[in-house]
């Protein structure tokens, strides 16, 4: 257990707190003077990146209309609902299933599959999330700080056949696309599973886990038309910000925005190799993802 005036000193320095989880994280304080790695950018951005427009970023109702105005309406996933407290959420105005999620914090979110509701279990879930310290206090996250808090419903979105929609993140770097991230499977469980590649659709070996939860990278083939659509939607989406994570899901309908990430990892992404962390912080002064090894060379035989 830290002693007290170690916890004070934390509390009084949010430098000092980042710059002491990277050296627990990594053994080693960060270069910053200029960033190299990956997870050195983004702990740049965490400790100096006062840009006004993340708190756009990291408001999951202001994206909404980012998106809209950027690339069109129908890839916004729409908003059924916003309230400041859980004991105001309509549920009859609700349809049968949804997602409920903060607007200013991301983790926390409940799936509503049945219009058969606990509604009493549900308002005490969703107002437990007020008591959840957010990622403004956890990870110094300067986006979040100094948002409305808010309860938002949005339609829950699936896959063809009802199947849980693929899940599409891409990594841009000055308005640029560079990294695709596939990821199938329900979060934190044995299912999850994920694959890497860059604009073209080579499948890249890069593995990466966080606050060691990993999961095992898998061979898929992303439609050619899909993945165009995405990048330009991405690259739309994006333009002006030195680097930012596109989070899309993919229905019967096509792509749609999910929420914008500033902060991918929190900067703490572990790479099953380090020299991977500053494969991935060239591309933030160089486009070419060519000296990342392909997936198929990384594996035996």
């Amino acid at each position: 257990m830290r002693d007290p005036f170690t916890i004070l000193l934390d509390k009084l320095s949010p430098r000092r707190r980042l710059l002491r989880r990277y050296v627990n994280t990594f053994g080693h304080l960060p270069r910053l003077d200029p960033p190299v790695g990956y997870n050195e950018h983004i702990t740049y951005r965490l400790l100096y990146d006062r840009d006004p427009r993340l708190k756009t970023i990291c408001d999951k109702i202001a994206v909404k209309k980012l998106v809209t105005d950027r690339v069109g309406p129908k890839y916004a996933v729409p908003l059924l609902g916003a309230w400041r407290q859980a004991e105001q959420i309509t549920w009859d105005t609700l349809p049968e299933s949804f997602v409920l999620k903060p607007n200013q914090n991301s983790g926390p979110f409940a799936l509503i599959e049945s219009r058969t509701l606990d509604v009493p279990a549900l308002t005490a879930e969703v107002r437990s999330w007020w008591r959840e310290k957010p990622h403004a206090f956890l990870d110094r996250e300067w986006g979040y700080t100094g948002i409305p808090r808010y309860i938002i419903a949005e339609p829950l979105l699936r896959g063809p056949g009802g199947r849980q929609a693929l899940e599409i993140c891409v990594y841009t770097f000055h308005g640029r696309a560079a990294i695709l991230q596939l990821l199938t499977g329900r979060k934190f469980t044995a299912e999850r599973r994920v694959a890497w590649s860059d604009v073209e659709g080579r499948q890249l070996a890069l593995s990466a886990s966080a606050d060691n939860v990993s999961v095992e990278s898998f061979r898929m083939d992303l439609d050619p038309a899909l993945r165009r659509e995405i990048i330009t939607v991405a690259e739309a989406v994006s333009d002006g910000m030195s680097s930012l994570r596109v989070d899309f899901l993919v229905v019967p309908e096509g792509p749609r925005v999910m929420e914008l990430t500033a902060y991918p990892f929190a900067g703490r992404a572990l790479w099953d190799k380090p020299e991977m962390d500053e494969m991935m912080g060239r591309l933030f002064t160089s486009h070419d993802t060519w000296s990342i090894p392909d997936f198929q060379s990384a594996r035996p035989g």
